[in-house]
């Protein structure tokens, strides 16, 4: 029997340090984002996958759901079979393939960083005005 570790060296390709251009191909060439995170403090992988049009599936927790909102299907991180059966499921549903793109386009126009940059502005703003 082939241990796990072995298997995944197999199936899995470990990158490293990839640069934008060298991300962008994996990105072009991607069927499906999973984003199995268990603690995340924004969630910037996912609008990246939104920005290359690619569909994502994404963890329940932490900020994952409020960033991707309707643009992505959230799963248990901790629960590898749902996952794996999710992921077959999408990847045969063409048409929810598409609907994760169209969404997750649409998701981007929430975020940006003259939005980030005003909405800080407006913290700053508040706290000088006590």
């Amino acid at each position: 029997m082939v241990a796990a570790s072995n298997l995944l060296k197999e199936r899995v390709v470990f990158t490293g340090y990839l640069s934008d251009s060298e991300t962008a191909v994996l990105y072009k060439h991607a069927a499906l984002y999973v984003f199995p995170s268990v603690n995340e403090g924004f969630g910037i992988p996912l609008l990246e996958a939104f920005s290359h049009q690619v569909p994502v599936l994404a963890a329940n927790n932490s900020c994952l759901p409020e960033v991707a909102g309707n643009a992505a299907i959230t799963f248990d991180p901790y629960n590898a079979v749902a996952l794996s059966k999710l992921m077959v499921d999408t990847l045969n549903d063409p048409a929810l393939l598409q609907s994760l793109q169209q969404k997750g386009t649409e998701r981007l126009t929430h975020f940006s960083w003259r939005k980030t940059l005003d909405a800080l502005e407006a913290v700053f703003d508040r706290s000088i005005d006590y």
